[in-house]
């Protein structure tokens, strides 16, 4: 299997640098380190997050993402690099990522990716509103989660960078979040005001 070339050794621990997590294998340790993009700032086409694996001190840049097309849509996601880790594993090593240790609502101010982990819940909610910024109306939460994980390929691309590992604990982490939420009533709630505001229309 084809493996991603590294690039020139840049300097250690810049500070936008954000831990992904480590493979261990007795006590050899390799860490991989991405430098979030800035989401604000534009779209597939302008800059990608950038990985890097940190090895014996040194600090060196991966090219971890294939540009490939999903249904039609661009699509690029960090498949380099996931092969990458792949090996590792085969070789015996164990993958320890941060999203892991994480839970909700605890730890709900921790950044993945440039966002808070609050930011990541609202980012999938917003796939179940309409173009009102009101949410669809579900019969349960099954409902609703099977909504906004029907990720669309073109516009949620702080998801599809992640490592493959990463985007299933991330569903995780959404559906703890939104269960909570449905259990405290928020979405009957919007419901509710939604049928007293047409019934005050009449």
């Amino acid at each position: 299997m084809k493996k991603a070339p590294m690039e020139d050794i840049i300097v250690l621990h810049q500070p936008t640098l954000e831990k992904v997590g480590v493979l261990r294998r007795g006590t050899e340790t390799i860490t991989i380190w991405r430098r979030p993009f800035d989401w604000n700032r534009g779209r597939w086409d302008d800059e990608l997050p950038q990985y890097f694996i940190e090895q014996g001190g040194e600090l060196q840049p991966f090219q971890a993402f294939t540009g490939k097309y999903v249904f039609d849509y661009y699509c690029p996601t960090p498949e380099l690099l996931e092969w990458w880790i792949e090996d590792k594993l085969r070789e015996g090593y164990e993958l320890e990522l941060e999203i892991e240790k994480l839970k909700y609502p605890e730890d709900r101010k921790v950044k993945i990716n440039g966002d808070t982990l609050e930011m990541w819940v609202e980012g999938f909610l917003l796939f179940a509103e309409d173009e009102n910024g009101r949410y669809y109306k579900f019969r349960n939460v099954r409902e609703l989660l099977d909504c906004i994980f029907d990720v669309p390929i073109g516009g949620f691309p702080e998801y599809w960078s992640l490592l493959v590992w990463e985007k299933d604990k991330i569903q995780d982490l959404v559906a703890d979040a939104v269960v909570e939420m449905w259990e405290e009533g928020e979405f009957q709630h919007e419901e509710e005001e939604e049928e007293e505001e047409e019934e005050e229309e009449e």
